[in-house]
């Protein structure tokens, strides 16, 4: 099973799940996505990078990428690469669309500023039949309640996704791929309890 974490935003808080990463070993497997203007400072950003990727996330986290002109993608998209590549000697392919906003020229921007895949913010994926498209990548969990979980606690579904994953119990399934993701500024105190609980039972894989 393919394990994957991203964290959206650079807010303070990340050092937390770096911690937490850290204490289970899967600080490799998680991507952190930074724009340019987050909460943490240039050390803080090093600090994440010496244990995890780091990600593209645009210069100033426009609220919709998609009403924004040629010249100012451009610049939101290749300024905040060229910031992380500067900063932490990292590639940095993966990008991750503000608020999962996006359309086909916004796409094409990602790709023209050298990353060479972008994660949207879709849930549900279990198994790395990404349907043809490494600038649309689906997650598997939102640590937070979406209408997509049909009621069901996103704890609750990642754990079904996780299972779903690790056996590959559906016929189109060639390979399990279960991805995490959050923002760490909005998780509450029973999140960070669940957020750990997944952890454990990922650290196992």
């Amino acid at each position: 099973m393919k394990i994957e974490l991203s964290f959206d935003d650079g807010a303070k808080k990340d050092l937390k799940v770096l911690e937490l990463l850290l204490k289970y070993g899967l600080a490799d497997k998680a991507t952190f996505y930074i724009p340019t203007n987050c909460e943490m400072s240039d050390d803080e950003i090093l600090q994440i990078a010496k244990h995890s990727k780091v990600g593209g996330h645009t210069k100033s986290h426009p609220s919709d990428m998609k009403l924004l002109t040629d010249e100012q993608l451009k610049d939101e998209i290749e300024s905040n690469r060229r910031y992380l590549v500067d900063l932490t000697g990292q590639v940095v392919e993966s990008f991750c669309y503000p608020r999962g906003r996006y359309d086909e020229r916004v796409k094409q921007a990602v790709k023209d500023a050298g990353f060479t895949e972008a994660r949207t913010t879709k849930v549900l994926e279990h198994t790395l039949l990404f349907r043809g498209d490494r600038f649309e990548k689906g997650t598997s969990v939102h640590m937070y309640p979406r209408q997509e979980y049909l009621g069901m606690d996103w704890f609750d579904t990642a754990s079904e996704k996780i299972t779903a994953a690790s056996e590959c119990l559906y016929s189109q399934c060639f390979h399990g791929y279960f991805h995490l993701w959050g923002h760490s500024w909005e998780m509450t105190d029973e999140d960070w309890k669940k957020f750990e609980e997944v952890l454990k039972i990922l650290s196992k894989y």
